[in-house]
């Protein structure tokens, strides 16, 4: 099923190396475990030939070592799932150019962490299981 925007464009959505039309196709994101950053690198360059359009690291542990190791192996965008602004602001000096925010922008920190770098953050909004509403 193909869907096009009423206006009859394209609808581009630009991270770092890689421009996608999501009116056209969905954004594929391959969320990578906490492993060793060499262990990433194998496992980013696989993500990357299966089509990744963004690969997401988790944001324990040595994030910039990781981010460098992944950058190495490919070029598409990259993502790091943290809900500590310094951590994100680290991991976009070091190349990623987007953040997973599980905090729900909670650090204000990551307002001028975006701002400083021209990144993005994606912010998660926790619901408790027990809201009715988040059901």
């Amino acid at each position: 099923m193909t869907r096009s925007p009423s206006y009859g464009g394209a609808v581009l959505l630009a991270l770092g190396p890689s421009t996608v039309d999501v009116a056209d196709r969905a954004l594929v994101v391959v969320a990578l475990p906490a492993v060793p950053p060499d262990d990433l690198a194998g496992l980013a360059g696989r993500a990357a030939a299966d089509g990744a359009d963004v690969i997401e690291l988790a944001g324990d542990g040595p994030v910039v070592d990781a981010v460098v190791a992944v950058r190495r192996q490919v070029q598409v965008a990259l993502a790091v799932r943290t809900p500590v602004a310094a951590v994100a602001r680290a991991a976009f000096d070091a190349g990623a150019v987007l953040a997973v925010d599980p905090g729900g922008l909670d650090d204000e920190g990551y307002r001028t962490a975006v701002g400083a770098t021209g990144a993005s953050v994606v912010a998660a909004v926790p619901v408790p299981a027990d809201d009715p509403a988040g059901a």
